[in-house]
């Protein structure tokens, strides 16, 4: 899966926050409906679409009787250092347990 850029103008503008999205998949796990559901900007939001686009899933097996898989995805939008992170929960999680550590 991967990960949407984080635009300069909203890197420029300081904005970062969570962004919740629904998805649904198809038995061959090709994404057939992106819904994001909150995203901190505009354009934060246009990039997790069009990233949420092109994403597949592997289901195995395939989900017996269904025509696909729904669900939602959480990406954390963060500024460390003045850059701009993308992140997913698990990887978010991994990154504060690395820290915590230190």
């Amino acid at each position: 899966m991967e990960l949407p850029n984080y635009f300069e103008s909203s890197l420029r503008r300081d904005v970062a926050g969570p962004v919740v999205v629904f998805l649904a998949a198809n038995s061959a796990g090709r994404v057939t409906t992106v819904d994001v559901q909150e995203s901190p900007d505009p354009e934060i939001r246009r990039a997790v679409e069009r990233a949420g686009r092109t994403w597949r899933f592997l289901l195995d097996p395939p989900p017996a009787g269904h025509s696909g898989v729904t669900g939602k995805v959480i990406l954390y939008f963060r500024i460390v250092n003045g850059r701009g992170e993308v992140h997913t929960a698990q990887q978010l999680l991994a990154i504060q347990a690395r820290s915590t550590q230190s």
